[in-house]
């Protein structure tokens, strides 16, 4: 599974779905459902670039509402560099 999932990525350590075309996405579904955990995958399709931060915010608050159904209290995300945010970051 890790090989497969290494050919998916074409640079860096991370998959990227906006950048992903539709056979990928479809490699990596079939990747993240054969992992032996509870799954939950919010996305926000289609997305108007210029209002990617709101696509962003409105996936949060639909993933947050879903784990706190499911009893979840507490999660742990990952946050963006201000280089990051602004586009200006290195792969």
């Amino acid at each position: 599974m890790r090989q497969e999932q290494r050919a998916l990525r074409k640079h860096g350590l991370k998959l990227h779905w906006r950048e992903m075309d539709v056979s990928a996405k479809k490699v990596a579904m079939d990747l993240i459902s054969r992992i032996d955990v509870a799954h939950i995958v919010v996305v926000a399709a289609p997305m108007d670039p210029k209002r990617q931060e709101r696509a962003r915010a409105k996936c949060m608050e639909r993933l947050l509402a879903e784990l706190g159904d499911l009893g979840i209290s507490a999660a742990f995300l990952e946050s963006h560099t201000i280089a990051q945010r602004t586009g200006h970051a290195t792969h």
